[in-house]
């Protein structure tokens, strides 16, 4: 129900930090493109966020 919730009124960026904050050791093992699709965004969209929060 919480990532339902999120889904629709959190933004990407958002969805995507929590994601980081609360499960950073998987991103080491999981494909990007599994996240992509976990957060309802797409791969290019992912790619951006990283870009931007790596700054």
């Amino acid at each position: 129900m919480e990532r339902l919730n999120a889904t629709l009124w959190e933004s990407a960026v958002n969805r995507y930090n929590n994601m980081l904050k609360e499960h950073a050791d998987i991103f080491q093992r999981v494909p990007l493109v599994y996240f992509a699709s976990y957060l309802g965004i797409t791969p290019e969209s992912l790619s951006r966020i990283r870009k931007k929060s790596a700054k």
